[in-house]
């Protein structure tokens, strides 16, 4: 009988200590994940035209919420990860890798003006009589 509650204090115990465990496993993920910081770039010239073409490449996956889901740095051809994401003039510019998130980073401005030449131009509408 000593040995069965012995036995029942030793089970309870180590349950008790897995879940302690696994608890502080959770808090540290948490920790980590709310100290990450994606990094911001600043630019200095060619705002308005950047800003422009940001908005552009925003609602092309269909969605204007200020994330650029494709590679900037691809010409909108591939998918972005948000763990290479930057945030650019108030939009988080997801990239599909590392090479791509440095390249970016070397020239924000550039990489994102190459992308203007493949969006619509808003033209005055012309009235035909």
């Amino acid at each position: 009988m000593k040995s069965l509650l012995y036995v029942s204090v030793l089970l309870i115990f180590g349950a008790c200590t897995h879940e302690s465990g696994h608890a502080r496993g959770e808090l540290e993920v948490q920790e980590i994940e709310e100290t990450a910081t994606i990094p911001q770039i600043v630019l200095v010239d060619r705002i308005e035209e950047v800003q422009a073409t940001l908005a552009y490449a925003d609602g092309v996956d269909g969605s204007e919420d200020k994330v650029v889901s494709k590679c900037l740095s691809c010409q909108l051809h591939m998918n972005g990860d948000h763990h290479y994401a930057v945030h650019v003039e108030g939009y988080e510019v997801q990239l599909c890798s590392d090479s791509c998130q440095k390249a970016f980073s070397d020239d924000p401005a550039g990489i994102t003006l190459a992308i203007a030449s493949n969006a619509p131009v808003e033209n005055e509408e012309t009235v035909v009589q």
